[in-house]
């Protein structure tokens, strides 16, 4: 895997109106018969061949066969030129290293705004919290009739099979033997926001009213027999939810808790605000003390798209959410929910970020390639890692939110996360406001706060002035702009002056309960360790970190090589080492 900060100049290089290419991920090539147009979801589809050339990617063969091909999705077929696409290959295959199979979709995330990364992310999250099966999805570049179409992503469609969703198979007792002999499963449904066929989905309405459709996958067609039996089962999950009572656990004879707490934990860290109302599925095994089991996932793009991201998934959504505002009353839920998300917190949100670095290096070349061939359209981006630093100052930020709202307050701190402390005076009305909230940057004691405006008077405090509670040494105090003001703790601390505008605002406690500095920059800049002292032989300017002496090595927090034996290097926002010889010094870039 290349460093992401070599990835990035790699693709600068690339010419922005070349529509080819990178070559720096497996490409697919597809010709239709007679080179047809590919026809939408509803159609039939047409018959192609297919290459997949590796370009020397890991795990990924060359190989060529026969296939068909169609469109699929809703919107994401309709309302964008870059189209995704269904494939059904004439005998089943380990395209791409995946499992044997003859059925795989390719996704366009023409939509995603945030470098393709929506996806991905919401899949790493699923495989780590414990979903019972998670698509696979690999990057891939896709040439479709001698027309380059860009950056794709080769998905494991959802379907009943032994290494898919592994349930019983209606579909298949049927047709070997006419009919199903236990309908109690299994069964492989979609909470759905589309009125699909009648034959292929039943409608009820949720005990709060709304129009509640549900999209039977598997089996597709169904006898009458089976169509009262799922009907009665959605409609005693409908009944039970809407119990009052916090303490009921009727609901829990029907659906399975931990594998819906963790789907609700995955939803809420990426504020997926459409994850009860489509592409909602959820399973259920053959046997009548089987309970319904949520997932698999799909869709995540309805995430991370909100202005206000400090709501919870149900409150206040764009559209409707089936069941979720009722579910969340339960205790046994609470607990549950809440053990997942601390688990992930403690144990696997490093990985998910340094996924995400690596990510990001993988595809940038591509999403360059991408960019050029759909600038005209405004889909993608060239620019990979800057929407790699959205992306993690999103979750960042979400994670600090959910942890506040569910009062959890055992977690040690994370980089960029609320702090609990807060420039509080005349700007804020003296109160402590999510707006004023520093933010924890990894290193002990040091927090920050960007892009605010300071009117007259101000201290740094907690929420209730206790703990930490931080003013001037003495009266009358007015501050410099880009300059270290020392601070002192304690109730007699007084007000220290400034008036203008903040664009970072740095606070370190240098020595707890004593002393601290604040410093107000004017403009934003690289914040360098406090431990480095000033005979140290590299400076932080910008993005840019370099050495007048002895060259350094920049390494992420994880310990990934990012930069060897280097005077100067540029690099994407995030938190890094930089050795020395034999000193370390943790540096941000923002």
């Amino acid at each position: 895997m290349r460093a992401a900060g070599i990835s990035i100049m790699l693709a600068a290089s690339l010419s922005l109106s070349a529509a080819t290419p990178s070559g720096t991920l497996p490409l697919l090539t597809i010709e239709t018969e007679n080179r047809a147009a590919v026809p939408a979801k509803t159609e039939p589809y047409v018959s192609a061949t297919y290459t997949l050339s590796a370009n020397g990617c890991e795990g990924v063969e060359n190989m060529s066969g026969e296939t068909q091909i169609r469109g699929r999705g809703n919107y994401t077929w309709t309302g964008f030129d870059k189209k995704p696409y269904r494939l059904k290959l004439t005998k089943k295959t380990k395209l791409m290293g995946f499992n044997a199979s003859k059925h795989f979709v390719l996704l366009a995330h023409a939509d995603d705004d945030l470098g393709f990364m929506r996806e991905p992310m919401g899949f790493w999250l699923s495989q780590r919290l414990g979903l019972a099966w998670t698509p696979g999805m690999k990057p891939v570049e896709l040439m479709l009739n001698g027309d380059y179409v860009g950056l794709y992503f080769l998905v494991e469609n959802i379907k009943v099979a032994k290494d898919r969703v592994n349930i019983f198979d209606q579909e298949e007792e049927a047709e070997e033997s006419g009919a199903s002999s236990d309908i109690t499963g299994g069964w492989l449904c979609e909470i759905d926001n589309y009125q699909e066929d009648p034959s292929e989905q039943i409608t009820l309405t949720e005990s709060n009213g709304a129009v509640l459709r549900v999209t039977h996958k598997s089996p597709e067609a169904i006898t009458g027999e089976q169509e009262t039996w799922l009907r009665d089962q959605i409609t005693a999950i409908d009944k039970a939810f809407y119990q009052q009572d916090p303490e009921n656990r009727d609901w829990q004879e029907l659906v399975d808790i931990e594998s819906l707490a963790r789907f609700y934990v995955l939803q809420e860290l990426m504020d997926g605000h459409e994850s009860f109302h489509g592409s909602c599925y959820l399973h259920r095994d053959r046997g009548a003390d089987k309970k319904w089991i949520w997932g698999p996932v799909w869709d995540f793009g309805s995430t991370f798209c909100r202005t206000d991201r400090r709501e919870l998934i149900y409150e206040n959504p764009t559209w409707g959410q089936t069941w979720v505002g009722e579910i969340v009353k339960f205790t046994d839920f609470q607990n549950a929910y809440k053990k997942v998300f601390r688990d992930f917190v403690l144990n696997d949100l490093d990985d998910l970020f340094d996924y995400l670095d690596n990510f990001a290096a993988t595809i940038a070349d591509a999403a360059v390639c991408d960019h050029a061939r759909w600038r005209d359209k405004g889909y993608g981006t060239d620019d990979v890692m800057e929407r790699l630093a959205t992306i993690k100052g999103y979750l960042k930020a979400r994670i600090g939110f959910l942890r506040s709202r569910w009062d959890i307050d055992d977690l040690p701190a994370v980089p960029g996360l609320p702090g609990g402390i807060y420039l509080r005076g005349v700007h804020s009305n003296w109160n402590a406001t999510e707006k004023y909230e520093f933010l924890t940057t990894e290193r002990d004691n040091i927090f920050e706060l960007c892009d605010v405006d300071v009117r007259e008077r101000f201290k740094v405090a907690d929420a209730s002035w206790g703990g930490q509670n931080w003013g001037g040494q003495t009266d009358n105090i007015r501050m410099s702009p880009d300059s270290d003001q020392p601070m002192v703790a304690g109730g007699g601390s007084h007000d220290i002056y400034f008036d203008g505008h903040v664009a970072q605002a740095i606070f370190t406690v240098t020595d707890p309960g004593r002393a601290a500095t604040i410093r107000f920059n004017s403009t934003h800049s690289g914040l360098d360790d406090i431990t480095t002292d000033t005979n140290s032989l590299f400076t932080v300017t910008g993005n840019t970190i370099s050495s007048s002496g002895k060259p350094v090595s920049i390494y992420t927090l994880s310990g990934a090589t990012v930069a060897d034996s280097v005077t100067a290097v540029t690099l994407p926002p995030g938190f890094y080492i930089v050795r020395q010889g034999s000193r370390s010094t943790k540096v941000i870039i923002r």
